[in-house]
């Protein structure tokens, strides 16, 4: 499921899930906290309307 998105958002998902806050991931990342929680956004709009697309199947 995850593999359907971006590199980037992957790692962004990943290191959220581990408990990470946007502005430590953004630390790590080089990024601004902006730019991570921008990528957040996209990664679970993306997920869920892959969950959406799994269930009227």
């Amino acid at each position: 499921m995850s593999a359907s998105l971006p590199y980037r958002q992957r790692q962004i998902l990943a290191w959220t899930l581990s408990g990470y806050t946007p502005s430590e991931i953004a630390q790590q990342l080089e990024l601004t906290p902006e730019a991570v929680r921008a990528s957040l956004k996209k990664a679970r709009r993306t997920l869920a309307e892959y969950i959406r697309q799994g269930e009227e199947e």
